[in-house]
């Protein structure tokens, strides 16, 4: 299956975790399917997906997406690649964010 966006992989991804705990636990057994959960590696769309102590993804999946190097009022200026710059998860950013957010307009 081909995705067009990360807003359709994340939640295919969540019913590809349901679907194999499902088939491996062979119940709907909440405690079961939780017992699973935090003991397993699943195979995604979005790459391999394992489980913290409290029940969230181990390795954060959300960017977070700072628009920099603004010139101009113009709308077009959000269009550019150079103007959207991965802010976190730290291990993958491309810069760093700039605080407060009037200093990213240049």
């Amino acid at each position: 299956m081909e995705l067009s966006s990360v807003a359709e992989g994340t939640p295919y991804a969540q019913s590809q975790v349901l679907e194999q705990a499902v088939r491996a636990v062979g119940s709907l057994d909440d405690a079961a399917l939780s017992d699973y959960t935090r003991k397993t590696t699943f195979e995604t769309v979005v790459g391999k997906v394992t489980f913290a102590e409290g029940g969230g993804w181990a390795r954060p999946r959300v960017l977070t997406v700072q628009f920099q190097n603004i010139e101009s009022n113009n709308i077009s200026e959000f269009k550019k690649p150079n103007t959207q710059a991965v802010v976190y998860p730290s291990e993958i950013a491309s810069a760093s964010v700039i605080y407060p957010y009037a200093k990213a307009k240049r």
